[in-house]
């Protein structure tokens, strides 16, 4: 009697788990319509000045991400898959601009920034500027992070991993976790690009 319960339960159990990951995979993210206006930067990439204002004259989307090149395991996951997103949109690639903006302006100088989200894709960019000037366009956009000590790298930062999604110079939505699946972004953006508002 106790090996039919115990099988019964094992079933539904297994049951569960199933029917929880086919729910699971079968919902599709949604994100907020923000619409609010972004916070116009001005920082360094490389040796050049550039705002969020001249990414914004010059193409339709700009992907906002930020990170630092010391993260072990977060940043580079993201600008993977961005960079997979973006090699997804073919010809409506000229049209966005994805880029990275440290956390860590003390070890991430203009140009190691630069190259390191060059290193996902040659078309992004990595920006950095001064740690105070960083820190206020951090928290423009709601981003949360602290310093965290570590034995191996000095220090490392614990850091939220959105994406932000700037179209017709308006914040218009924000990529969590769960919607960071390189289709879905690039299917949105595609959507975003043939809309007029």
């Amino acid at each position: 009697m106790y090996a039919i319960i115990f099988f019964v339960r094992k079933l539904t159990l297994i049951f569960v788990v199933i029917f929880s990951i086919l729910l699971f995979s079968c919902e599709k993210p949604v994100n907020p319509s923000i619409n609010a206006k972004p916070f116009d930067f001005k920082l360094l990439s490389g040796n050049k000045e550039v705002s969020l204002k001249d990414y914004e004259n010059r193409y339709k989307v700009v992907l906002i991400y930020f990170g630092y090149t010391h993260c072990p395991d977060v940043c580079p996951t993201v600008l993977h898959r961005l960079s997979s997103m973006y090699n997804m949109l073919g010809d409506d690639k000229k049209y966005v601009k994805v880029v990275f903006i440290t956390l860590d302006p003390k070890r991430d100088t203009p140009n190691v920034a630069d190259e390191y989200a060059k290193f996902f894709n040659k078309n992004f960019s990595g920006l950095s500027g001064d740690p105070g000037y960083i820190k206020k366009v951090a928290d423009s956009y709601g981003v949360v992070y602290k310093i965290v000590p570590s034995k191996t790298q000095g220090y490392l930062i614990d850091h939220t991993d959105n994406i932000y999604v700037i179209y017709n110079k308006s914040l218009k939505t924000i990529f969590f976790d769960k919607d960071q699946n390189p289709s879905y972004m690039a299917s949105y953006i595609k959507k975003l690009l043939k809309s007029k508002g």
